[in-house]
């Protein structure tokens, strides 16, 4: 009897082990959205919407734009702390500037631990609007961590800036210690110059299927929102879509479900 036990315990150690490749055995599901900083196309501040947005995709990490952190016109709120708890996901949020008597910036929220956070300064014309990106190292159940990076680029028809901020991501994001998710709102359609320069170097989860308009929400004609992955052999790409979230904000969210190749 105990040699069986010993048997049954043994054949049950090398089937756990089996099952728990080093890379990810399970699919992400990822986000990104401009949140027009929490107000919805009528500006009325509304986190309940967003949240509600956010819940019924179910995604596992979100790239937030446009967010901020106790100003006036958000009536003080800590938006990503209010959206990470109506969500019930972890929360990092970087200032890209002072605003309104608080911050304005990027954030992330994540179903899994962030383990570390910081902000990537992007270069601009010191008269336009200070860009940056906020980077997230995530811990994935099985122990294995990925980079999720939320950024969002010069809005203004010279491309000088998005161009500049484009090669700064490629160059200080890459190469990378883990694989690499990049997100948000990059202000200029497919085949302009900023989106090839970052297409040189990442994977788009956009398909010419799938490539579809993301502003303005109320009638999209231009697709500013983009997920890209590093590097592109190790992540598949199963699907990615706008998501009609009606006048929620003036920008779709995208969701992209992708999984390692490994």
């Amino acid at each position: 009897m105990k040699r069986l036990i010993i048997f049954l315990f043994f054949i049950f150690s090398i089937e756990s082990v089996s099952a728990m490749p080093n890379g990810l055995s399970t699919e992400l599901k990822v986000m990104t959205f401009n949140i027009h900083h929490g107000a919805s196309t009528e500006n009325i501040v509304d986190l309940n919407a967003i949240a509600e947005v956010i819940c019924s995709l179910q995604p596992d990490f979100v790239a937030l734009q446009e967010v901020d952190k106790h100003t006036g016109r958000t009536f003080k709120k800590d938006i990503a702390a209010e959206l990470g708890q109506k969500t019930g996901m972890n929360h990092l949020f970087r200032a890209s500037m002072p605003f309104d008597g608080g911050f304005y910036g990027n954030a992330v929220l994540s179903r899994y631990p962030i383990i570390r956070g910081c902000r990537l300064d992007l270069p601009s014309n010191r008269d336009n609007e200070p860009r940056t990106a906020v980077e997230a190292t995530i811990r994935l159940p099985n122990g294995n961590n990925i980079l999720f990076v939320s950024t969002h680029l010069d809005h203004h028809k010279d491309t000088r800036d998005r161009k500049k901020q484009a090669r700064a991501l490629n160059r200080n994001l890459l190469p990378a210690q883990y694989p690499i998710i990049l997100a948000g709102d990059f202000n200029d359609v497919p085949g302009s110059r900023p989106i090839r320069i970052l297409e040189k170097k990442w994977k788009s989860t956009c398909r010419p299927d799938s490539c579809l308009p993301t502003y303005p929400s109320g009638n999209p004609t231009r697709k500013l929102d983009y997920i890209f992955v590093y590097p592109g052999n190790y992540w598949q790409v199963i699907d990615s879509r706008p998501v009609n979230s009606g006048r929620v904000s003036d920008h779709l969210p995208v969701i992209s479900t992708i999984k390692i190749n490994k």
